[in-house]
C-alpha cells in the first residue's frame, strides 16, 4: 500500500522535531556510504586477465590498411586447414572484432583462456615488466608492439606478435602454441607439433611443466621422465606461464558470471563491499 506522507498527521509538539537520526551526529546517512577500493591481489589481478580478454575482442587492424593485409597474409600463410583459408576470409578475420562468449568457445574455451594469459604475460614481458615466466626469452623484442590470439582455430600457431619495423610498418608474426591439459596429451602434443612442418618448436605451459632453463620438469605432477626425454629429442622449446591452468579457469569462470551480472571481478568485488558495508 502506498502512503502519501504528506498526509501524514503530526502528533502534537513534533512539528518541529529535529531532523531525522541519519543526521546526528556519529551516526551515517546512506550518501555517505562509499565504496572501498579493492586491495585483494588475486582480485585485481583477475581484473587484468579479463580486461585482456576484453580487448583480445577487438580488431587486429583497421580494413584497408596495410598492416591488416599484411596480418591477413601471415595467417592464411600460417594455416593448418586442408583447403587453406580464402583471402577475404582472412581480412575479416583480422579487421572484425569478437563477442566475448564467442572469443572463449569451440572445441577448446580453457585453451582458448589460457592464451588470453599466455599474451597478457607476453606484453607484461615486453613492456618491461616481470610476469613470473619460466625461461623467458633472453633478449624481448624491443619493437613489440602487440600480441594477439591467432583468430584462425585452425592456425599452426597461437599467438600473433606484432612488431614496429624502423619504418613505422606493423607486421605480424605467428609464434608458439598454447598447451592445457595432462601432461601425457601436451608431451605427445608437443612433440607431434615439432615434426609438423610450420607448427614451430615453441610451446607455452603451465609454470609447472617448465624449469628455470627451459627443461621438461619432472615430477609427480609434472612430466616423466620418458615424456621429458621425448620433449627434449624433438627439440621442444619450453616456455612455462605461472599459474597458467588456475587462471585461465578463473577467466573462464569471471566470464561466465559476467553474463549473468554484467560486472568484471573487480566490480563485482566492489559491490560485494558495499553490501556488506
Amino acid at each position: 500500500m502506498n502512503i502519501d506522507k504528506s498526509k501524514r498527521r503530526r502528533k502534537p509538539g513534533k512539528a518541529n522535531a529535529p531532523a531525522a537520526a541519519s543526521s546526528a551526529t556519529g551516526v551515517a546517512s546512506p550518501v555517505d556510504v562509499v565504496a572501498r577500493p579493492v586491495t585483494d591481489p588475486g582480485v585485481l589481478e583477475q581484473g587484468r586477465l579479463f580486461d585482456e580478454a576484453i580487448r583480445q575482442t577487438r580488431p587486429i587492424a583497421a580494413r584497408g590498411t596495410r598492416d591488416a593485409g599484411q596480418a591477413a597474409k601471415a595467417i592464411r600463410d600460417g594455416t593448418a586447414r586442408p583447403r587453406g583459408l580464402h583471402p577475404e576470409t582472412c581480412r575479416r578475420l583480422v579487421t572484425e572484432g569478437a563477442d566475448l562468449e564467442g572469443l572463449l568457445s569451440g572445441p577448446n574455451p580453457e585453451g582458448k583462456a589460457a592464451e588470453v594469459a599466455a599474451s597478457l604475460d607476453y606484453r607484461d614481458l615486453h613492456a618491461g615488466r616481470d610476469p613470473g615466466m619460466a625461461n623467458p626469452p633472453r633478449q624481448p623484442a624491443s619493437n613489440c608492439e602487440d600480441v594477439r590470439l591467432n583468430p584462425d582455430s585452425a592456425g599452426r600457431k597461437d599467438l600473433l606478435f606484432r612488431f614496429r619495423t624502423r619504418g613505422g610498418t606493423l607486421i605480424s608474426r605467428p609464434n608458439g602454441q598454447v598447451k592445457t591439459g595432462s601432461a601425457r596429451y601436451i608431451a605427445d602434443d608437443l612433440v607431434r607439433m615439432a615434426e609438423t612442418p610450420g607448427a614451430g618448436k615453441t610451446g607455452y605451459l603451465d609454470a609447472r611443466f617448465v624449469n628455470q632453463d627451459g627443461s621438461p620438469r619432472v615430477a609427480p605432477d609434472a612430466f616423466t621422465e620418458s615424456q621429458a626425454r621425448r620433449l627434449r629429442e624433438a627439440g621442444v622449446r619450453l616456455r612455462g606461464i605461472r599459474n597458467l591452468d588456475k587462471r585461465a579457469g578463473q577467466l573462464r569462470k569471471n566470464v561466465r558470471r559476467y553474463r549473468k551480472d554484467g560486472l568484471d571481478p573487480v566490480d563485482r568485488r566492489q559491490l560485494d563491499h558495499l553490501r556488506k558495508d
